[in-house]
């Protein structure tokens, strides 16, 4: 409104819209850093929107390069990825008006999983000199399914007399105390190693 001291002039006016502003992702995480095939990666996002709209989120996970057409919740489960596949996730914020820019983590690597055993049984359960005795892992698992393997350690009295399956006579005699370990192993990393429980040497 002009005025000129005596009078007032009409007044004019003038007006400006206030647009919506697109939300941000600010940062993408991908947990756990070294996931293995019996995991579930889930992202963890951080967003921001100027407005102060309440945001949702969008997710698009890649195995190696390819889209999971069924994956769009922030967890993905170990059905979608295999050993050694990289895993990322790409994030869409949205305040119901606009959608921001997608963002994309930093790609993780799946790492093997060891594999595991439950039991380690001999065989004969009756040893004498002449017998020759196995070593026999129980309960095989191996969540990558790796083929199945082993490393071998048989003690007695304290000392390893034999890394095989197996063991002959030539290694104890009446009277002593046999115990084998067994190590599962699948080529890449080894599991837990279990021991049989003891045997002794029957006389002949």
């Amino acid at each position: 409104t002009p005025s000129d001291g005596e009078a007032d002039g009409e007044p004019v006016l003038a007006s400006v819209s206030i647009d919506n502003t697109a939300p941000e992702v600010t940062a993408v995480v991908l947990v756990p850093a070294a996931p293995q095939e019996g995991d579930t990666i889930a992202a963890s996002v951080s967003a921001e929107d100027p407005d102060g709209d309440e945001l949702s989120l969008g997710y698009a996970w890649s195995v190696d390069g390819v889209l999971v057409a069924d994956a769009v919740e922030a967890t993905l489960t170990g059905e979608h990825f295999d050993k050694h596949q990289e895993v990322l996730v790409t994030v869409t914020p949205s305040d119901g008006f606009v959608d921001g820019d997608p963002v994309a983590s930093e790609p993780l690597m799946v790492v093997n999983t060891a594999p595991r055993i439950v039991n380690v049984l001999l065989s004969p359960v009756e040893v004498y000199e002449a017998t020759v005795i196995s070593c026999l892992p129980q309960g095989w698992g191996d969540d990558d399914g790796d083929a199945e393997g082993y490393q071998y350690s048989w003690e007695l009295g304290g000392a390893v007399v034999g890394s095989a399956a197996t063991l002959t006579g030539e290694h104890f005699v009446r009277g002593d105390r046999l115990i084998c370990s067994a190590t599962p192993d699948d080529g890449e990393d080894q599991g837990e190693a279990l021991s049989s429980d003891s045997v002794t040497v029957r006389n002949s």
